[in-house]
């Protein structure tokens, strides 16, 4: 059986641990009803109103502690930045799943057809070495077939795998003519440089090479920037300025009525000029241009590659293909025309391209920064209120310290039999 002085220890320490400041201290002055109390003494009352009060506050809490670790993430590194890391990985995982799915089933079976063409290729080429060997009987002879035979036989592997185009054998049949580095491929090269784009499709064998296109994309990058910038500021004042007089020729139903109120628009103080340049020219007109551009550039550049009729595997759907993933500076490299690729235009046209791509970037930067960032602004709000916002009350911290001393008054209180005498 514990003693007296080890009730009123438990009976703090319980009031200080479980209820935390839920618990009344009172004070013992008309106890003459109760026997084995001294009269002197204290006791503590369980307080209803203000349990189920911190009860709440503890139920808000463990609902909104995620909000809480958001809070204090976003006071030591900034809200946004976690959510745009995260939401890049999401959709990295997501584009990746969804590949995976589209892609993977068709590799299985591309590689499975293409290794039974494979072995129909060696099978033939084994027949026919078989077949030399026993009806040819003059050595030389012999060896001059089983010759040609084998470049024939490593002709037709490389054709099966589609890697026959640009190899060594390839180039070897007609040097001029299939050669990689002339001057009209080595200037579509420098633009792969410094338009970012790096199909891949023709590169430096050499170090000096390598190294000298390190230095070129230093030098031209920056230049080529400068340069979409400043055509896309231009194309973006035209194109608006085209796009209010086509609304005001609609709405007010009479061309020269429409003329007189762009014309008093375009004349302007500079100050007004610089304001209209940097208005943001709307979504739709941008993708509608892109869209127009990008089917005209591919219907180019697909009857440009048909110049040479032995040409034919090039289709529209590819030179599309083709086109966006240039002037996206994407460049995979994995679908080139024939002949269209190394001419001059073709790099001209993706120039323009760039310059489309880089108007509809400006436009939907802006509605995004406008929207984003809005939500943003009011979200870190938010935490820093919340990271602001005391989990205890400073009166709660004061009644816990405080257990020590009522422990040691507990204590010092008489017994409740010096109180009987």
């Amino acid at each position: 059986k514990e003693s007296e002085l080890q009730t009123r220890l438990r009976i703090v320490q319980n009031a200080f641990k479980e209820r935390e400041n839920c618990i009344v201290l009172r004070l013992d002055t008309h106890v003459d009803g109760e026997k084995g109390v001294n009269p002197f003494g204290f006791h503590f009352e369980f307080d209803r109103a203000k349990y189920e009060e911190v009860k709440e506050r503890q139920r808000r809490e463990a609902v909104t502690r995620w909000l809480a670790l958001a809070a204090y993430v976003h006071h030591k590194l900034g809200i946004r930045h976690i959510i745009l890391i995260a939401m890049m990985a999401a959709y990295a995982v997501l584009g990746g799943l969804m590949f995976e799915a589209l892609e993977a089933e068709n590799e299985r079976k591309i590689v499975a057809q293409t290794v039974r063409d494979m072995d129909a290729v060696a099978s033939d080429f084994v027949d026919k070495v078989v077949n030399i060997s026993l009806t040819e009987s003059d050595p030389a002879t012999r060896f001059n077939i089983l010759f040609m035979e084998s470049k024939n036989f490593y002709t037709q592997m490389l054709l099966t795998e589609d890697r026959y185009l640009g190899s060594a054998w390839h180039k070897a049949e007609d040097l001029e003519l299939n050669i990689q580095w002339t001057v009209l491929a080595a200037q579509f090269y420098a633009f792969t440089l410094f338009s970012t784009i790096g199909y891949g499709t023709i590169s430096c064998y050499t170090w000096v090479g390598r190294y000298v296109s390190i230095l070129y994309a230093c030098i031209g990058i920056p230049l080529m920037l400068l340069t979409i910038g400043d055509l896309g500021e231009l194309f973006a004042f035209y194109i608006l300025q085209w796009t209010i007089m086509t609304l005001h020729y609609f709405s007010c139903c009479r061309k020269r009525n429409a003329k007189e109120d762009v014309e008093k628009n375009i004349k302007i103080d500079e100050e007004e000029e610089e304001e209209d340049a940097a208005r943001v020219l709307p979504i739709w007109t941008a993708v509608s241009i892109l869209l127009i551009y990008l089917v005209f550039i591919s219907i180019m550049i697909y009857l440009g590659d048909k110049i040479e009729p032995e040409h034919t595997d090039f289709r529209l759907s590819d030179a599309f293909y083709f086109v966006f993933i240039s002037i996206t500076t994407i460049g995979f490299g994995d679908v080139m025309p024939n002949s269209a690729q190394y001419n001059p235009l073709t790099s001209l046209a993706f120039l323009f391209g760039f310059v489309l791509v880089s108007i509809i970037n400006t436009s939907l930067y802006a509605r995004l920064y406008n929207s984003f960032y809005t939500g943003m602004m009011i979200m870190e709000g938010t935490l820093e209120a919340v990271h602001a916002e005391p989990y205890e009350t400073t009166g709660h911290k004061l009644f816990k310290k405080l257990y020590p001393a009522f422990s040691a008054i507990t204590l010092s209180f008489p017994s409740t039999a010096f109180a009987r005498i």
